[in-house]
């Protein structure tokens, strides 16, 4: 989700989210054992509420620049982070929970999952998913601005969905209920 969500500003890493996310700044603030105060921003234009916290550490800050979390990361092509291999469904859960989608299709009420990225981390994702799951390559929609990876058939979305939430404990409650009433 840091990668989705989080901004290098001023050697901090800054993390904002729905207030009805709260939860998880909460629960990351715990898990690296912060001080730091989880604060809220009223938007005054009817958008939604902001929970949002920052952690400064050079460490920190530098060991997220090696996994391409820099200021201005919008406009950075990157890859999944070279991490654990254990970790990388963990990876591929948060980058979901932060710049991923599910819906219901209106015309054929089918589920649909999709990501937001750059062509680099989704091509990323899709080889990941094809080797674990064994989704198929899709063809990859260059959007303004964007590019978007998406699936639709009923087993991938099955799949999809034990694979990212089968014994995992940390993830954005919303989008997962959402999943649920689809399944």
């Amino acid at each position: 989700m840091i990668l989705a969500d989080g901004a290098v500003v001023d050697n901090a890493l800054r993390l904002s989210l729905t207030l009805e996310d709260k939860y998880l700044l909460d629960r990351l603030k715990s898990n690296m054992e912060s001080e730091n105060k989880v604060s809220i921003y009223e938007r005054k234009n009817g958008g939604k509420d902001l929970a949002y916290t920052a952690f400064c550490s050079k460490k920190l800050i530098n060991d997220l620049k090696r996994w391409s979390v820099v200021p201005n990361k919008s406009h950075t092509e990157f890859h999944i982070p070279d991490i654990n291999p254990e970790w990388i469904r963990h990876f591929i859960r948060g980058y979901f929970d932060g710049n991923g989608t599910v819906f219901l299709q209106s015309k054929s009420q089918s589920v649909r999952i999709g990501f937001y990225s750059n062509e680099t981390l989704l091509k990323d994702i899709q080889l990941q998913l094809n080797k674990s799951i064994k989704t198929p390559i899709n063809k990859i929609y260059k959007k303004v601005g964007y590019y978007l990876l998406s699936y639709a058939r009923k087993d991938d979305i099955y799949h999809f969905y034990h694979y990212l939430y089968d014994d995992a404990d940390i993830y954005m409650k919303r989008k997962k209920d959402k999943f649920d009433n689809y399944m």
